[in-house]
């Protein structure tokens, strides 16, 4: 149709609409457009820092039950995980990995300065204990996290809500302790006090935050090297010395007691565990007792789904515990879900609604065209070309609405970045590609469902 015949057509067919019909229509549209496709956004970038916030729900760490007070537990604290206890959870259908934890058998104390060790501030002094766990299972782990004897400082990974813990519950309560950044905790200076008396002290400095290892992880390297310098005997190598069928003194260790045998050969000395005060046996069968290495006391599991029935019933069933990473339900996922389906679904009944209206506004605009209609039809003009003419201006007044909507939908999502940057949250910047792939769907169906309009009203009259 050339461009003449196209503003001959539309001059001919300019009759005034409903205006109010119009309005409400354009009202609605625009509003259920930009409920719509926000909804659909901001699901993705919650879903997004969720994901990011919350620790894989496809890893859990095992321990087992601790029950009853200091008395019964005596000599029971070292009782971990046996080789056969670990291939049983290994050999689970659901299992992928079994990761062992292995810590430290020394007395540990840092010193952190968040405020730097010149000028103003002060140390925050703790007792901690250090974990190491196969790298595999780590899920910060950076390029530097190594150690060796010549290396200047130790890496350490900790937990993200140990930061959050810092900045919200110890940082408002001391004026020397800063809140801190990320980026800023990464730099403060750390020093390490290992065994009972400060035998040795290391530099340390954070290097990562782990959102699914409630622990604090060093390099495997160095935990041996310090277990090797400076472990303290566990329980497991304390033992009850009997002389005259009754106990001598407080438990001792191998050390101690074999200083013992090699004083006091007396064939009535005996040793029994500190778990078992009963089991006694000669102490000269000491020289050969083996030393056994200690038993790892947590696993980190890995299984392929996040939430597997029968895995959980076993381990219930052996008296193990997990950590709070395997949640039956996502309750927060689920709550993002449901606030999201209601704006969305909010958004789609105004969105139908207004292309009920802009149908039934353009259904009358062809109505109080039906003369000129009726006219250009018995000049000879098509069909086509009437109803190519509705259909422009229909599509002028939508492509406006829509356009608007789509960029007052950009204009929310840069100020949510802007929002959640200032909270140190990580959200792709602009509409992502589900939202306007949405957008397309959504305006296709407005325009078929009305361009089906516009061409029945103009064929009736014809």
């Amino acid at each position: 149709m050339s461009a003449p015949t196209e503003q001959l057509t539309s001059k001919a067919l300019g009759v005034r609409g409903p205006r109010r019909e119009l309005a409400i229509a354009v009202t609605g549209c625009f509003m259920g457009t930009v409920l719509l496709l926000a909804a659909v956004q901001f699901f993705l970038d919650a879903s997004t820092v969720i994901a990011e916030r919350e620790p894989p729900k496809n890893f859990f760490t095992v321990n087992k039950r601790v029950e009853g007070g200091a008395l019964a537990n005596l000599g029971k604290n070292d009782e971990g995980f046996s080789p056969e206890e670990i291939t049983a959870i290994e050999t689970r259908p659901e299992v992928q990995g079994v990761g062992v934890f292995k810590r430290n058998r020394f007395p540990v104390e840092i010193h952190i300065w968040p405020a730097g060790k010149v000028g103003l501030g002060e140390a925050a002094k703790a007792d901690v204990f250090f974990e190491t766990v196969p790298d595999e299972f780590i899920d910060a782990k950076p390029d530097n996290w190594g150690w060796d004897e010549n290396s200047t400082h130790v890496p350490l990974i900790i937990p993200k809500f140990y930061l959050d813990l810092w900045n919200f519950g110890f940082a408002p309560t001391r004026v020397e302790y800063p809140a801190l950044s990320s980026k800023a905790a990464l730099g403060i200076p750390i020093e390490i006090f290992l065994g009972k008396r400060r035998e040795a002290s290391q530099n340390g400095r954070f290097v990562a935050f782990s959102r699914r290892i409630n622990s604090i992880l060093v390099p495997e390297s160095f935990l041996e090297w310090a277990n090797a310098k400076y472990a303290q005997p566990d329980v497991t190598e304390y033992w009850f010395l009997w002389l005259e069928g009754a106990v001598n003194g407080p438990p001792r260790t191998r050390e101690q007691l074999l200083t013992v045998l090699d004083a006091n050969s007396s064939p009535t000395a005996e040793f029994s565990p500190l778990k078992d005060p009963a089991a006694r046996r000669p102490l000269t069968a000491l020289r050969h007792e083996e030393k056994k290495p200690p038993s790892p006391s947590r696993l980190i599991v890995r299984v392929d789904e996040a939430n597997t029935e029968a895995l959980l019933s076993f381990l219930r069933e052996q008296g193990y515990e997990i950590n709070r990473e395997l949640p039956e339900h996502d309750l927060l996922n689920d709550a993002s879900k449901w606030a999201f389906s209601i704006v969305g679904g909010i958004g789609l009944l105004l969105s139908l609604l207004s292309v009920a209206t802009f149908s039934a506004s353009y259904r009358l605009v062809v109505t109080r065209a039906a003369t000129p209609v009726r006219d250009l039809l018995h000049l000879g003009f098509s069909r086509r070309i009437v109803t190519s003419a509705f259909i422009r201006r229909f599509l002028k007044l939508f492509g406006t609405v829509f356009g608007t909507s789509l960029l007052f939908t950009w204009l929310l999502k840069t100020a949510l970045h802007g929002q959640a940057k200032s909270y140190e949250l990580s959200i792709p910047t602009g509409l992502s590609f589900v939202t306007l792939f949405a957008a397309v769907l959504y305006a296709g169906a407005f325009v078929a469902v009305n361009v089906a309009v516009i061409r029945d009203a103009v064929r009736k009259l014809g």
